[in-house]
């Protein structure tokens, strides 16, 4: 749910980014970056496979990732990579056919051994927050580990982080774009079909607390990332490793009062950031 616009590489107007804007220095910066779909199951499943919605056939409210389409984790395992998927959202469950083609799956949601299943049934009041909080650091740690496990073997791994994602602000150190007055105004509702419907609108201070909180999350987790980057080079191993940074779509942030994502199909929620580092095959602009 990363906006372009609110990295400080392309342009934000807080410091939002600054371990992805040195990857970015020794990459490839895309300026036209688009997704295929406004949410993340449809998003995923053309990252995967490199087709449209519309062929892949995760469209719409189906979460199910498709079982008759060829995906790269598939492929490259073929070749002899191993492969790890790391997801911090719930849409991308094993149990939803997401792991199919990586050798190792991590779930990234769970705090407690419970299905997701258990989870959903519990939600309830802030089972928002508890079903859609990730957990970046715990993720890379993961990451850590098992790319130090996989030796001299070629690998690949696909991690998805979930933050920034309503409700922000819960991330480490995801308050430090607060000031006084947003830090005391009231917080606003996160479901984005009662903007769309209208019922509800995203302004003045409230709103933003709101973009404040988004921007302490990208920040967060710009710092997580930045930590697994600089113990990937002191392995020795950052340059000849492949890096694609993305986002499977954007959000809406108080345009036309709104706040959320999926049912639209706007430069908001469709331009993406697109960095691609591989000093070895590209070299940098």
């Amino acid at each position: 749910t990363l906006r372009r616009d609110h990295l400080s590489l392309y342009g934000a107007g807080r410091a939002t980014s600054p371990c992805l804007d040195g990857l970015a220095d020794a990459g490839l910066v895309f300026e036209r970056a688009w997704s295929c779909a406004p949410w993340t199951p449809s998003a995923h499943a053309s990252i995967l496979t490199g087709r449209l919605p519309s062929e892949h056939g995760c469209d719409g409210d189906q979460r199910r990732f498709p079982a008759d389409v060829a995906t790269l984790p598939e492929l490259l395992r073929a070749h002899g990579y191993r492969t790890l998927g790391a997801a911090s959202n719930p849409h991308l469950s094993r149990s939803l056919g997401w792991s199919r083609g990586f050798d190792d799956y991590a779930e990234g949601w769970q705090r407690a051994p419970s299905s997701i299943c258990r989870l959903l049934s519990h939600a309830g009041p802030g089972g928002e927050r508890r079903l859609f909080h990730g957990d970046a650091p715990r993720s890379l740690r993961e990451l850590r580990r098992w790319w130090a496990r996989a030796g001299d073997r070629p690998r690949f791994a696909l991690v998805n982080l979930i933050d920034p994602h309503s409700p922000y602000g819960d991330s480490p150190g995801g308050a430090c774009f607060l000031e006084e007055r947003t830090r005391a105004a009231p917080d606003l509702p996160h479901d984005s079909e009662r903007y769309d419907a209208g019922l509800v609108r995203a302004d003045g201070v409230p709103l933003e607390r709101v973009v404040a909180l988004y921007d302490g999350d990208v920040r967060s987790v710009d710092a997580e990332l930045g930590g697994f980057f600089r113990w990937l080079e002191a392995r020795g191993e950052l340059e000849g490793a492949l890096v694609v940074v993305t986002a499977d779509h954007g959000e809406r942030l108080g345009e036309g009062g709104r706040l959320g994502h999926q049912l639209g199909l706007d430069e908001v929620l469709l331009r993406v950031p697109l960095i691609v580092r591989c000093p070895a095959l590209f070299a940098p602009g």
